[in-house]
């Protein structure tokens, strides 16, 4: 009895990805959680860029520990990790040089490493040549940050915690909120993406990249220091903007300038950008452990044979599976590109997804119609799985 470990209450109130991490390991580590909703969180399909590569040789020691860090929360929801061949620009002239030491310092396999890019001499990026001093194709990873929210919270609650909308005033509660310091996204519709790969452009002070999205292109701005000069990023960021020909409406311009200058503005614990996240998570870890007068650690959730996105086979052998799956699928109509996002985001829904797709052809044959439906029954069924 003398030995017995005491576990103590831990309150969240909101949520985000962090503030999810943080309930999950803390009730793995024997400590009660209670997180504090008064609904679950928008899940739009949106993910985000990555961005770990770095951008100068003062990031690189960093970005390995982060990197390795990353790697070991992404094996907690390995599928929503997918990999992506990014071309990466820069006013840095050693950026070939600085990506082919991240690659050994990380051990990257052969399929991951950079490749360079002579913008001069590249047809697809030719019109990049006069705007940049350097190009290399990275390895980064799109991750679909609103749906691994979902998933953590299905995976704390697993582990004991409760999901309820009444919390104990007795217990201090530490609270959370999905906006961010550190990162947002834009979307400029009707703008006609020119390039095969999403780029991203990095400085020292903040990231910003671009991709296809649907009819438009999506842009994502990442701060690296919300401390640093605003007036200065603020400029870059409307500078590299126009060097793509990118028209931003007003209401894009307020917003942007609005989350610059403003991003060290907040009350409750903001969402951090994948850069920044090991860095606030192990604050918020020390944070708990002393309110709870309890150790909670990374490696108590983490298993250490748990599967890596980061290691190649690992997508091959999930786009292998969501192929398999959409065969069976697809005399519904769906399309893949639809199907693939579906498989992603739930793969241990898909098969009773795709029988239910089924029984609903025989009331409509509209594949947008059945894939929103199937898609809500999914939700609603976690919905109550949470707050039973």
């Amino acid at each position: 009895m003398g030995n017995h470990k005491p576990t103590y209450s831990l309150q969240l109130k909101g949520i985000n990805y962090v503030g999810a991490l943080l309930a999950f390991l803390a009730q793995k580590s024997g400590i009660n959680v209670n997180i504090n909703l008064e609904k679950l969180p928008s899940a739009p399909h949106s993910p985000e860029l990555s961005s770990i590569a770095p951008s100068s040789y003062a990031q690189l020691p960093g970005a390995k520990l982060k990197r390795q860090s990353v790697l070991k929360i992404s094996t907690l929801t390995p599928h929503l990790f997918y990999p992506r061949r990014v071309l990466m620009v820069s006013e840095n002239s050693q950026l070939k040089k600085l990506q082919n030491i991240f690659d050994i310092l990380t051990k990257r396999e052969r399929e991951a490493c950079s490749l360079p890019v002579n913008l001069y001499k590249n047809k697809t990026y030719h019109a990049l040549s006069p705007k940049f001093k350097s190009a290399v194709l990275v390895y980064e990873y799109q991750f679909d940050r609103n749906r691994a929210i979902i998933e953590l919270l299905k995976k704390a609650k697993s582990a004991g915690a409760t999901v309820s909308k009444k919390y104990n005033h007795d217990i201090k509660i530490l609270e959370f909120t999905p906006e961010s310091k550190t990162h947002t996204t834009l979307f400029i519709g009707n703008h006609k993406w020119a390039y095969p790969n999403d780029i991203r452009f990095s400085s020292s002070g903040l990231s910003i990249y671009l991709q296809k999205w649907n009819e438009g292109t999506r842009i994502g701005i990442i701060l690296y220091n919300t401390k640093s000069n605003k007036e200065k990023i603020r400029n870059m960021a409307f500078d590299v903007l126009s060097r793509f020909e990118i028209k931003l409406t007003d209401e894009h311009k307020s917003h942007l300038e609005n989350f610059i200058m403003d991003s060290d503005k907040a009350n409750a614990i903001t969402e951090p950008s994948l850069f920044e996240l090991p860095k606030q998570l192990r604050n918020l870890l020390k944070q708990a452990s002393k309110e709870t007068n309890s150790t909670i650690r990374l490696s108590n959730g983490i298993e250490k044979n748990g599967i890596s996105p980061f290691i190649h086979s690992t997508f091959r052998s999930f786009q292998q599976q969501c192929d398999e799956k959409f065969d069976l699928a697809k005399q519904t109509g769906i399309d893949y590109s639809v199907f693939s996002n579906l498989y992603y985001r739930y793969p241990c829904h898909i098969d009773e997804m795709i029988e239910e797709a089924y029984k609903m052809m025989n009331t409509t044959r509209d594949p947008k119609l059945i894939t929103k439906q199937i898609e809500e029954s999914v939700l609603n069924s976690e919905k109550r799985f949470l707050f039973e």
